[in-house]
């Protein structure tokens, strides 16, 4: 007996260490260690912080906003977690960064491949059976040019139990059963579809061997420090997180049916962990130079008001300066991530209010110039009169107490 036991004592200290040895393994030369206070502060915070005072007050604005600008930072909170209950944002939030996380699997896909486990030119049939159509290859999905129709529209005419959530593994079986008509012939086109990532997902899972997001939290979200950074699951409760999705004049967005499925959206992250996210991309241990060639390279020249869409990462060329950039929203949520492709430029936007959280790609552009937050205000008057009447009469600043969070 006490042999035994001894023996069992051995192999739980060895598999310990060996956890132990793994877990150490993921993190050393990433992004862990990246201090947020060693940046310089904007020079134009007080300019960044009067246009989004404006948004907010004026126009609706409800969110958390991270700004980098070559080596100085600004991050601000404006607004509410929960409208109703008039509980306000911290820094740290948790928002739903919807469709902002393909990205995700995008990068998922690149570390795969730098394994060997994958080929982008591999079929969606090598990893599932009975899948009813053959041609389509995992550069497809990343691209959106599979022609695969809409999961969503989909679920709505045939989901029996629209009572219980609808997971990855559903979606798969709904198209193995149904076996919808494609859009179009795969690669003859670029059609924005939020099926395509639901199968990358399922692809990773696979692959893997271990779900979608224990892979995310292990290979991307600790590496990188981000430590705020999860995927919700159907064994969550949406509706006890502390930041909730609003509409309108700020009712809830409730629960829902489609929130099951993950790749496609449903993690959840602060604009602090995102900017990591944004650094890791940079990072040779990350990603190196030829992975995130291979990621931003561009397959479709025209995806969406005048952008192209490369790997997971939408594209815009701007005077000559390429953006690469994802938006998201989902159920109250806006999500918004851009950033130059070579100069330390990175703009964050997460709100939980869909009203006046969208922002033009070319007014983003401006930020990073000489009086940029001076010009962001044309965008929303019609004419500079009609600006020059508003700022005769300018509102109130800041709430003392919202002051106060926000410098915490």
């Amino acid at each position: 007996m006490q042999l035994t036991l001894k023996l069992i004592f051995i192999v739980t200290l060895v598999s310990c260490s060996q956890f132990s040895e793994k877990k150490k393994s993921l993190i050393p030369g990433l992004s862990k260690s990246l201090n947020m206070a060693a940046f310089k502060p904007s020079k134009n915070k007080l300019a960044i912080h009067q246009f989004f005072q404006f948004l907010h007050q004026e126009r609706g604005f409800n969110g958390n906003v991270l700004i980098f600008n070559k080596g100085q930072l600004y991050s601000e909170s404006y607004g509410w977690a929960d409208i109703p209950n008039q509980t306000y944002l911290k820094q740290n939030a948790q928002f739903q960064i919807a469709s902002m996380s393909k990205p995700f699997a995008a990068l998922s896909i690149i570390q795969l491949m730098r394994e060997g486990k994958l080929k982008l030119s591999d079929t969606i049939n090598q990893f599932f059976d009975s899948w009813p159509y053959p041609a389509i290859t995992i550069d497809h999905l990343l691209s959106h040019t599979s022609g695969i129709p809409e999961y969503m529209d989909i679920a709505n005419n045939y989901w029996a139990d629209s009572s219980g959530y609808l997971d990855n593994a559903d979606i798969t079986h709904l198209f193995q059963r149904m076996k919808p008509a494609l859009y179009f012939e795969p690669g003859r086109a670029h059609d924005y579809c939020n099926s395509n990532f639901i199968l990358l997902a399922n692809i990773i899972e696979k692959v893997s061997g271990i779900s979608y997001p224990q892979y995310v939290k292990e290979n991307i979200a600790m590496p990188l420090g981000m430590d705020s950074t999860f995927i919700y699951q159907s064994t969550d409760s949406l509706m006890q997180q502390a930041v909730k999705g609003h509409y309108g004049l700020g009712h809830y967005l409730e629960d829902h049916y489609l929130n099951g499925s993950y790749g496609d959206k449903n993690i959840w992250s602060t604009t602090t962990d995102l900017f990591r996210f944004y650094k890791g991309l940079y990072n040779p241990k990350s990603l190196n130079t030829n992975e995130r060639k291979t990621m931003f390279t561009t397959l479709v020249r025209e995806a969406k008001i005048g952008s192209q869409y490369a790997r997971g990462w939408r594209k815009k060329i701007i005077e000559k300066d390429t953006w690469m950039y994802h938006t998201g929203w989902w159920k109250g949520f806006k999500s918004n991530l851009f950033f130059h492709i070579k100069k330390e430029y990175c703009f964050i936007v997460l709100s939980n209010k869909l009203k006046s959280a969208s922002f033009p790609s070319e007014m983003i552009a401006d930020f990073f110039t000489e009086n940029g937050f001076t010009k962001a205000y044309d965008y929303y008057f019609d004419t500079p009169l009609e600006r020059a009447q508003f700022f005769s009469n300018p509102k109130s600043k800041l709430d003392s107490k919202q002051a106060r969070i926000n410098q915490k």
